[in-house]
């Protein structure tokens, strides 16, 4: 079923338009670190103590690891140190050229060109201001910064070198989200935040990757702290040596006469539990709509329905799950 059935003409909807043409795709790929270790003179003496042969010398990281990324997706990456987080990352943003100098690489992988992917950097000017650095204008500049929690008029005004670690962290997903790429990728993403920072970023990345069209891949350690503003619809769930779980979702809306219809397909391989659509409030908070439950693997939910009046009352229409993935509905304001 197509992510978005029919595309929503009403202004109560925020438009969406796509910029990835085509899904990105990982198949049976396994990946192995090349290493130099036990070059040293030590080094030598434990190979020959404990019968070290050349094929421990590699590191496997990933192991017939297949993924889909469909256009539009939010995609985290999540898992402890060593899981293979990084390397996904590097598969999606380095040629295969740079990559075989590095590890062993077999299965197909993306081919992506670098010129549609924006990476997570610290590249700016440090002697400018935030504000001439993002956005067309001033009032795209200012939506900007808001949105990733630099609010307050005076940081607008001020240098990179003049703000603190956490906010140029932020000024980073600014500019991130500025990019204007079909896709945005970044590595430990919020890890260096407080919890309620990294909750405001990735609220503002989310938003933002709706309405620039954007398909994000994300990767991070620990995820408990902002995954529920994020709201992924697709969860990697990595295991040292490459072996993963993958959780997806995804919502089906149709815009009737007089109402909006939506629907929930589960578009993994696991049933999903505590599935509810709910409406998010200008305050913040979420009231429930529609408890469905349990939505069996590869299944979709039955249509449920609501009027304009309803959703007037809304900033966006929202699903979770207890697997920690979910979608959203934008609506204007």
């Amino acid at each position: 079923m197509a992510r978005n059935l029919i595309k929503l003409q009403q202004k109560r909807v925020l438009s969406k338009e796509i910029l990835l043409s085509k899904p990105i795709h990982f198949t049976q790929l396994s990946a192995e670190y090349k290493t130099n270790n036990g070059l040293t003179p030590r080094g030598a003496e434990i190979k020959e103590v404990f019968g070290v042969d050349a094929t421990q010398m590699y590191s496997p990281v990933l192991t017939q690891f297949s993924l889909r990324i469909d256009p539009g997706d939010v995609v985290m990456l999540a898992g402890a140190s060593g899981s293979g987080k990084s390397t996904i990352i590097k598969l999606l943003t380095r040629n295969l050229d740079e990559l075989n100098t590095e590890m062993n690489i077999s299965g197909e992988l993306p081919r992506l060109d670098p010129s549609k992917v924006a990476k997570l950097t610290a590249n700016w000017d440090e002697e400018l201001p935030l504000i001439d650095q993002v956005g067309g204008n001033t009032k795209d500049a200012i939506a900007l910064l808001n949105g990733v929690g630099l609010a307050e008029a005076h940081l607008y005004l001020k240098r990179p070198s003049q703000i603190s670690d956490g906010q140029r962290y932020r000024f980073a997903v600014a500019r991130l989200c500025d990019s204007r790429k079909p896709i945005w990728v970044a590595d430990e993403f919020a890890s260096s935040l407080d919890p309620l920072t990294a909750a405001i970023v990735a609220k503002g990345l989310r938003k933002s990757a709706w309405k620039f069209g954007a398909t994000v891949v994300l990767a991070a350690p620990h995820i408990g702290h902002f995954v529920d503003s994020l709201l992924p619809n697709k969860i990697v769930w990595l295991r040292w040596g490459g072996s993963a779980k993958t959780f997806s979702i995804s919502c089906v809306y149709e815009q009737l006469e007089d109402q909006l219809q939506i629907q929930v397909e589960n578009t993994c391989a696991y049933d999903l539990t505590q599935v509810t659509i709910g409406g998010i409030k200008q305050t913040g908070e979420v009231e429930l709509l529609k408890a469905i439950g349990t939505l069996a693997s590869n299944c979709t939910s039955n249509p449920f329905q609501l009027n304009w009046d309803t959703i007037n009352r809304f900033s966006a229409i929202v699903i979770r799950t207890g697997e920690q993935v979910g979608d959203i509905v934008y609506l204007a304001s």
